[in-house]
């Protein structure tokens, strides 16, 4: 049961180093200009879609802040900063394979 927990966190918990206001929305910026030279969206259509990744950053933000402090109820000090590692070094390994460019 424990592994499982731990898998659930840790696979939820990932972006801990979660994108702030001026971040989220940049980023949600970059996916819908991402978008829109793909699929030949028009400029309402991105603006709109810009708007939904805006409030997807927002929402994931949250829940993940919520989770967070969830995890911080449950572990332990010791737990807390093993747990820290592995997101420091999954988001880097993510970070190499998953370049924030438009494909």
């Amino acid at each position: 049961m424990n592994k499982k927990l731990m898998a659930i966190a840790l696979a939820l918990a990932i972006p801990l180093t979660a994108m702030a206001g001026d971040d989220s929305q940049a980023e949600a910026a970059k996916k819908a200009e991402c978008l829109a030279k793909d699929l030949g969206l028009n400029a309402e259509q991105q603006a709109k879609i810009k708007t939904v990744f805006e409030q997807k950053e927002q929402k994931s933000k949250l829940l993940r802040e919520e989770f967070h402090a969830q995890m911080q109820q449950i572990l332990t000090p010791e737990q807390q900063t093993k747990m820290e590692e592995k997101h420091k070094r999954k988001d880097n390994k993510h970070a190499r394979k998953n370049p924030k460019d438009c494909d």
